[in-house]
């Protein structure tokens, strides 16, 4: 949503998604999904069923913890284009849909 508003140059709305999308990542990323992780270690099958977990519970839980700091990381960077954002500095979009900047002095043969 907010990637199409930038380009048809709806200043607005594209602020408004972006800071949707930052805080909605901030909410299920950073607040909640450790709440999850946390319920994966200690009250995962052993909390109903008095049984301790198995190698294979142990391992995917191990990975979702793995995981959380690679979130932090990106809501660094989402911050970080936030912050240039407000401050005023220009932020433009990497993506290209074209092959020119790759190539620039490269000139078509006509026939």
């Amino acid at each position: 949503m907010g990637g199409g508003a930038q380009y048809a140059k709806f200043e607005l709305l594209s602020t408004l998604g972006f800071v949707g999308f930052m805080l909605m990542f901030l909410a299920s990323r950073l607040v909640y999904y450790p709440v999850v992780i946390h319920s994966c270690h200690f009250r995962g099958p052993g909390y109903f069923f008095d049984r301790s977990h198995d190698f294979l519970e142990n391992s995917l839980t191990g990975l979702l913890t793995v995981l959380y700091p690679i979130h932090l990381f990106w809501f660094f960077l989402i911050v970080k284009v936030a912050i240039r954002t407000v401050l005023g500095s220009s932020v433009s979009d990497a993506r290209s849909d074209s092959d020119e900047e790759d190539e620039p002095n490269v000139k078509k043969k006509k026939k």
